[in-house]
């Protein structure tokens, strides 16, 4: 059943390739498929509103594709470089749509007014980020990949619409774009004692000092 539910390294080296797409369908736990649910519904249906259904879908699983290739080469490459974080989630099997749904909403960003484009933007990038930092994770990991996968999906769409770099961002809008990003990172704490485990990146880097 794992073979089916999740994608890994081993199992796509042993020709199980649709794994990349058939994990998309599964999740973790319950808590994770109620996350799920609720990314589609929010950023999923967003998406498909600028985007359409159909070009919705190419991009859903294209971004999959593109999140988990990200993954994987940034790993073996930790594993070469010896890494203490990155190099353990060689083998991790991943679960779950959530880098192809933030890859698919920051693509279609590219087609939002300039102020929403920015909010959307800064509030996906920085909670995907702050997963990262203080969870760690390895499904944290390749959501940040899909984040910034879609991201380069939406400047790309941007620039073939010939709107990118078109408008300058006010004080205020500086501003409050910070004030949204310290925000989200504020929250890292509370997710790091919920978890209870310090992320393994905080660890290796307290051992090394």
């Amino acid at each position: 059943m794992l073979d089916v539910a999740s994608v890994s390294a081993p199992g796509l080296k042993a020709g199980l390739w649709w794994s990349l797409f058939t994990s998309l369908f599964f999740a973790t736990n319950l808590l994770a498929y109620a996350a799920a649910a609720l990314m589609i519904l929010l950023l999923l249906g967003l998406a498909e509103r600028q985007l359409g259904t159909r070009r919705t879908a190419v991009f859903y699983f294209a971004a999959q594709f593109a999140a988990v290739t990200l993954f994987l080469l940034l790993t073996q490459l930790a594993r070469y470089a010896d890494d203490g974080w990155l190099s353990r989630m060689v083998d991790a099997r991943l679960m779950g749509p959530y880098a192809a749904v933030l890859a698919v909403s920051l693509a279609s960003s590219g087609l939002l007014p300039t102020l929403w484009q920015r909010r959307l933007r800064t509030a996906v990038v920085s909670i995907s980020l702050m997963l990262v930092l203080y969870v760690g994770h390895a499904e944290t990991v390749v959501g940040f990949a899909g984040a910034l996968a879609g991201l380069a999906a939406g400047w790309w769409i941007q620039g073939d619409r010939g709107t990118l770099h078109r408008h300058r961002s006010t004080g205020r809008e500086t501003r409050n774009l910070l004030a949204l990003t310290v925000a989200i990172f504020a929250v890292g704490p509370i997710l790091t004692a919920m978890v209870r485990t310090p992320p393994d990146r905080w660890r290796c880097c307290a051992t090394s000092c």
